[in-house]
């Protein structure tokens, strides 16, 4: 377990302390990028719309967003842009940054030009944790140069049929190989030191928690 630090935690107390009830209704809610996003590209990029920024962060106090503007990967140059907007939106209307973010399934898929690599089934077949380490560490780093600070990864869903959707964003069936595997991933992401993240990591989080019956 991650020590607690009794610095951040006054902290925190403090900033929750201060937020309204509607504040922290908004700050448990997560919204598609699409909401804040202009109905049309500025120079074939997509922008956030100040009056959408307004509604979800002014009016709806929201604390989350994910996913990627129009549905396919962005330059870094224009996640930056997105990121930006939403951060400088969310400090003025909430006075707390937003956690932002993308499923990096299989290396940076949601940035053009980002490294890829084989899906999680793929990766587990290879029974090499540092394998894992490393192409983790690697989505890391270019998902946090585009601004992002978290990934919704790794999947530790237990496959048990082969015919099932999406049964290839697991580690397989087997508890063991999903635990070892998962735990090597998240190191990638996060890196050695569970207090801190480095300008090179992400925050990790898992997901589904979900073994698939028959």
């Amino acid at each position: 377990a991650i020590p607690a630090d009794k610095d951040i935690e006054a902290k925190v107390d403090s900033i929750v302390a201060s937020m309204s009830l509607d504040d922290k209704v908004g700050q448990m809610c997560e919204v598609n990028v699409d909401l804040v996003c202009a109905d049309s590209l500025v120079d074939g990029r997509p922008v956030t719309d100040p009056a959408k920024l307004d509604t979800v962060f002014g009016r709806y106090r929201v604390g989350s967003i994910l996913n990627t503007p129009l549905g396919h990967a962005q330059t870094p140059e224009v996640w930056h842009g997105i990121i930006s907007s939403i951060q400088e939106a969310s400090i003025k209307y909430i006075g707390v940054p937003d956690i932002y973010g993308v499923d990096q399934n299989h290396g940076t898929t949601y940035t053009a030009g980002g490294t890829l690599f084989p899906q999680e089934i793929n990766m587990a077949a290879t029974f090499n944790r540092d394998l894992v380490r490393r192409g983790a560490g690697i989505c890391a780093y270019e998902t946090r140069a585009c601004g992002i600070p978290w990934v919704y990864n790794p999947v530790m869903d237990l496959g048990r049929n082969p015919v099932w959707s999406r049964l290839w964003e697991s580690f397989g069936e087997d508890p063991y190989t999903n635990g070892a595997m998962a735990v090597a991933m998240v190191e990638g992401y996060q890196g050695d030191d569970p207090n801190h993240l480095g300008s090179s990591n992400v925050a990790s989080c898992l997901k589904h928690y979900m073994a698939y019956g028959n």
